[in-house]
C-alpha cells in the first residue's frame, strides 16, 4: 500500500467534523479554568481598559497608550451579551478560530494546495500555540483568526465571477483586517499589501479596478479611522496608540538587545512634557535618528530581532513575551528535564544548535513556499503573494520596534501555510538528490 507524508485533501464534512471536535475540546476544558478563561501577556491590562470603559464609556480617557480595538471589543461583546463573563469570550474566540481553519481549507479546495489541506488543518486547529491562544485574554488568536479568514475571503473574491459578489468579498475582507488593525497596527502594513496582491490589475485606471481599489480602501479605514477618532474626541489627539515611540527606543541604543527590555539601551531623548502623542513621536524621531547615525549597529539588530521574531517558544534561544503561553505546562522537550545535566543539555551547544536549526529550517520553507505559489496559477501567486505580504509587514514592523516571538502569533497561520507548501518542495528536492532517476522531478509542480 502506497504511504505518503501528505494524506488525501480534507472534503468540506471532514474539516466540519475536526474543527468542531477541537472546539468543543476547548469549550471543556474552559469550565476547569478560573473564570474561563486564561490571561495572555498583557491580559490585565486589557481587563483594566475594559473596567475603564465601563466605568466611563466609549470616550474614556486612559485609553491612548494601548491599542483599545480589543479592550473595546471584550467591552461591545459584554454588553451585547448582557455583561456575560468571560468565559463567554473564551467559546467566542475558540469558535472564530476554527471557523477560520474550516473556511481556509475550504477555499484552498480549487488550487493544486488542495492535496495539503489534510495536513494543514491539523497543524492549525492542533497546534499548542495557537489554538490555546483562543481561549486567554488577549488579541494574538482574534488577530490570527482574521489573517486566515480575511485571506480566505480574498481567494474566494479573486475567484467569483459575479462582479456584485466579488465586490461584497473584497469588502467583507477589507473590513476584517480594518477591524485586526486597531487591534494591533502593526499588521496595517501587511494588510495592505495583501490587499493589493488580490484586487491589483494592469489597468488598474479602468472603472471597474477604480472602483474596487475605493471600496476596499475605504473599507479597511473604517475601524482604524473610528478608533482615532475617538481619540481625538476623548484626548483630542489624532492617533491610535501612543505606544510606538517606547517600543522603538527598546530596539534602538548600544545597550538594545533587540528584545522587550525596561532598561534604558543608550539614547537620550528629550521626550517630556506635553501630549502624549507629541512625547511619542519625539521618540520615534529620536529611534530613527540613531538608526541612521549607527547603520551597521541597526543591521545587527535587525536580524537579532528577526531571530527574535521566530525563536522557539521555549529553550535557549528563546526571546520573548510568552511566559503564559499554556503550551510551556506540557511543551515535550521541558517537560522531560528532570536532572541539571538534562538542563545543561538543553541549554548547551546541543540545545542552542536545535533551535537555530529551527529557525532556519522556518526561513528556508518560507522561501521555498512562496516559490512554488508563485510558480503555480493565477490564484496561486495570488494567494502566495497575499500570504507572505502578511508575514513579511509583521516581520518588518518588528524589526522596527523589538523582536518577540508573540508577535508571530497573528500571522502563523499563515506562515504555516508557506511552510507546508515549501516542505513539499523540499522533499522534492531532496529526492532529486539522493534519487538514481536521470530524470529530476520539476520541485515546483
Amino acid at each position: 500500500m502506497k504511504t505518503t507524508l501528505f494524506p488525501p485533501g480534507l472534503t468540506k464534512s471532514h474539516v466540519f467534523r475536526l474543527a468542531t471536535l477541537v472546539f468543543l475540546a476547548k469549550v471543556i476544558y474552559s469550565f476547569t479554568l478560573e473564570n474561563g478563561i486564561l490571561l495572555g501577556a498583557d491580559g490585565e491590562n486589557y481587563l483594566s481598559q475594559v473596567e475603564s470603559l465601563e466605568k466611563d464609556g466609549i470616550f474614556a480617557k486612559d485609553l491612548l497608550y494601548w491599542p483599545a480595538g480589543y479592550a473595546i471589543s471584550i467591552w461591545v461583546f459584554k454588553f451585547l451579551t448582557f455583561g456575560s463573563t468571560l468565559m463567554g469570550l473564551s467559546i467566542l474566540q475558540s469558535f472564530i478560530w476554527s471557523l477560520s481553519v474550516f473556511v481556509l481549507s475550504n477555499s484552498l479546495q480549487s488550487t493544486n494546495f488542495k492535496k495539503y489541506t489534510t495536513f494543514l488543518a491539523y497543524l492549525l486547529l492542533l497546534n499548542p500555540t495557537l489554538t490555546l491562544s483562543s481561549i486567554a485574554v488577549g488579541y494574538e488568536s482574534a488577530a490570527a483568526s482574521i489573517s486566515i479568514l480575511s485571506l480566505s475571503l480574498c481567494i474566494y473574491a479573486y475567484q467569483s465571477e459575479n462582479r456584485r459578489k466579488k465586490f461584497q468579498l473584497f469588502a467583507s475582507a477589507a473590513s476584517f483586517m480594518g477591524y485586526a488593525s486597531i487591534l494591533q497596527p502593526r499588521l496595517i502594513p501587511g494588510y495592505l499589501l495583501c490587499l493589493s496582491a488580490f484586487t491589483w490589475r494592469k489597468k488598474v485606471l479602468s472603472k471597474e479596478a477604480g472602483s474596487l481599489l475605493l471600496v476596499v480602501l475605504l473599507c479597511f479605514a473604517v475601524f482604524p479611522s473610528a478608533l482615532i477618532a475617538k481619540n481625538v474626541i476623548s484626548n483630542n489627539q489624532p492617533v491610535m496608540s501612543t505606544n510606538l515611540g517606547i517600543n522603538m527606543l527598546m530596539g534602538a541604543g548600544d545597550d538594545s538587545t533587540g528584545a522587550y527590555n525596561t532598561k534604558p539601551t543608550g539614547i537620550t531623548c528629550s521626550a517630556v512634557g506635553g501630549k502624549e502623542s507629541a512625547i511619542d513621536r519625539e521618540k520615534v524621531r529620536c529611534a530613527l535618528a540613531w538608526h541612521l547615525s549607527n547603520p551597521i549597529q541597526s543591521l545587527n539588530l535587525a536580524f537579532k530581532k528577526s531571530t527574535h521574531f521566530w525563536s522557539t517558544w521555549w529553550g535557549p534561544v528563546a526571546t520573548g513575551t510568552m511566559a503564559r503561553n499554556p503550551y510551556l505546562d506540557f511543551h515535550p522537550v521541558k517537560s522531560l528535564i528532570q536532572t541539571r545535566e538534562d538542563l545543561v543539555l538543553v541549554a548547551g551547544p546541543v540545545g542552542v544548535t536545535f533551535s537555530w536549526i529551527i529557525i532556519l529550517l522556518g526561513w528556508l520553507l518560507l522561501a521555498l513556499g512562496t516559490g512554488r505559489f508563485l510558480h503555480g496559477k493565477p490564484i496561486e501567486r495570488r494567494i502566495g503573494l497575499g500570504s507572505i505580504a502578511i508575514v513579511l509587514g509583521s516581520w518588518a514592523a518588528s524589526v522596527v520596534v523589538f523582536g518577540d516571538h508573540r508577535f508571530r502569533i497573528p500571522i502563523m497561520g499563515l506562515s504555516i501555510l508557506i511552510q507546508l507548501y515549501g516542505l513539499s518542495v523540499l522533499g522534492k528536492l531532496l529526492k532529486n538528490f539522493i534519487g538514481k532517476k536521470k530524470k529530476k522531478a520539476n520541485i515546483w509542480s
